[in-house]
């Protein structure tokens, strides 16, 4: 989801809290509005924890990369010491759950 998808869908939620969206009605069922909140409450966890896996891909990304060695006319890639990516790779089985 990206951040102006996200603004767009809180500003859509804001305004049916606020019985302001084009052809609402002047009054709110309750089941309505406690599904409506329910759905936004789970979708800002599912945009947390897609920002969290973000950022261990960035973490794993790097630390994988960082073995580039620019060797005059193109990229060398020696081996990776596991002191480098064991750590990544332990965050990011952790960010997505797995033992």
């Amino acid at each position: 989801m990206t951040t102006q998808t996200a603004e767009s869908l809180e500003s859509r939620v804001t305004q049916f809290r606020c019985l302001e969206l084009p052809g609402q009605p002047m009054s709110m069922h309750m089941g309505t509005s406690y599904l409506v909140n329910d759905l936004w409450s789970k979708v800002k966890e599912q945009a947390a924890e897609i920002e969290r896996l973000r950022e261990a891909l960035i973490t794993l990304t790097h630390s994988c990369e960082k073995s580039r060695i620019w060797g005059g006319m193109e990229w060398v890639y020696h081996p990776v010491h596991p002191a480098h990516y064991l750590p990544a790779l332990d965050a990011a089985r952790a960010a997505l759950g797995e033992a």
